[in-house]
């Protein structure tokens, strides 16, 4: 299965899976440090911890809206746009 498919067929896991790897991105060093496992407290990975789901969200529908877009005008006008596509005069 490649990874536009499942994108388009599992958009909801795709927000699950990418809310709980950036929120225990930032709660797993804290959890570590209050075991005494890591030396130093990381502050700002809370912060991640805590807007894992936003930033889920906003990762998700970027994708999503980018597969659309190979999808309607194709990979190789994705990639290169034409004059048309940018808005340039030439």
């Amino acid at each position: 299965m490649d990874n536009t498919r499942m994108v388009r067929r599992h958009p909801v896991i795709l927000f699950y899976l990418l809310a709980f790897l950036f929120s225990w991105l930032g709660w797993g060093p804290q959890a570590l440090h209050e075991r005494g496992l890591l030396p130093f407290s990381p502050p700002l990975l809370g912060l991640l911890g805590g807007v894992g789901p936003t930033l889920a969200a906003v990762v998700g529908v970027t994708a999503v809206v980018a597969v659309a877009i190979v999808l309607v005008y194709g990979p190789r006008r994705f990639a290169h746009p034409s004059p048309e596509v940018t808005g340039a005069s030439g």
